[in-house]
């Protein structure tokens, strides 16, 4: 399996360059994991669309201690994020969607390199990883704001179909 690294804008800029839309995905995908300080001087330099997006895709603080570290299990984590994105919007979908494209690329390509070593990486097992991308590309593509039409969805299915087996939402 073989993928082509994905940068931080090439996240960013993913949708407009498959598919033009209205969207504030461009400046939200550059900054996905900002702590809530930040969210106020975003707003003011990029407005209230992509500071929404970049809240949206940041763990919320209750899931982060005190010392920033995580207070929530992995598995804990990951269930808020899939019940998030199962009810977000088609612009909150698509930017999460191109952020999990651009992480199971780097599985992927770690995989070529490390084989099942990989796994060695997570704070869970490869069954709990494919669950949890396998959950993603579920809540991406169903609801009333799905994104099954868009080029990062399909790419995003066939990453996870390769890597876990032939999945279908």
């Amino acid at each position: 399996m073989t993928l082509a690294r994905f940068s931080l804008v090439e996240i960013a800029l993913y949708p407009l360059r498959k598919s033009p839309t209205t969207c504030s995905f461009p400046s939200g995908g550059l900054i996905t994991s900002p702590v809530s300080s930040f969210l106020s001087p975003l707003r003011d330099e990029f407005g209230d669309d992509v500071a929404t997006l970049v809240d949206g895709a940041s763990e919320p603080e209750e899931l982060i201690n005190a010392d920033g570290g995580k207070s929530k299990t992995w598995p804990e984590r990951k269930a808020h994020t899939i019940d998030f994105i199962k009810n977000a919007g088609r612009d909150m979908k698509l930017l999460s969607c191109a952020d999990k494209l651009a992480n199971i690329g780097d599985i992927i390509r770690d995989y070529d390199r490390l084989g099942d070593g990989v796994w060695d990486i997570f704070n869970a097992s490869k069954d709990s990883v494919a669950w949890y991308y396998i959950s993603m590309l579920d809540a991406f593509g169903n609801g009333d704001e799905d994104i099954r039409d868009m080029p990062a969805f399909k790419e995003f299915e066939k990453c996870v179909g390769d890597m876990f087996g032939d999945v279908k939402v």
